[in-house]
């Protein structure tokens, strides 16, 4: 996922609960100069949970609240009706039980 990055010209990519959307149609927003172009190439879900782009909060598999998890999953109905979905992370078929705090 990581080589799907913002610089990618030919394609970007990122995740969102280990659904795989592909961005690349969304230059201003996932490009080089794009507002979300940090989440480019990387897992989501934990920092669009809280709202942040900073890298920290990227590719982050940890127990996330309820309201963190209702907040992610309120783009997901997004992402979906606005990019392809082309994969899923084998991270998420993990228990999520199972990640660090």
């Amino acid at each position: 996922l990581n080589a799907y990055h913002c610089n990618n010209e030919e394609r970007r990519l990122l995740s969102l609960f280990g659904d795989v959307f592909d961005v690349t149609s969304s230059e201003k927003g996932y490009g080089k100069e794009g507002a979300y172009k940090e989440y480019a190439g990387h897992d989501i879900t934990l920092a669009i949970s809280l709202m942040k782009t900073d890298e920290q909060w990227l590719d982050k598999f940890v127990k996330m609240e309820k309201k963190w998890i209702d907040d992610a999953k309120g783009w997901v109905d997004y992402m979906e009706c606005k990019y392809p979905r082309c994969g899923k992370l084998d991270k998420w078929e993990e228990d999520p039980e199972s990640w660090p705090e």
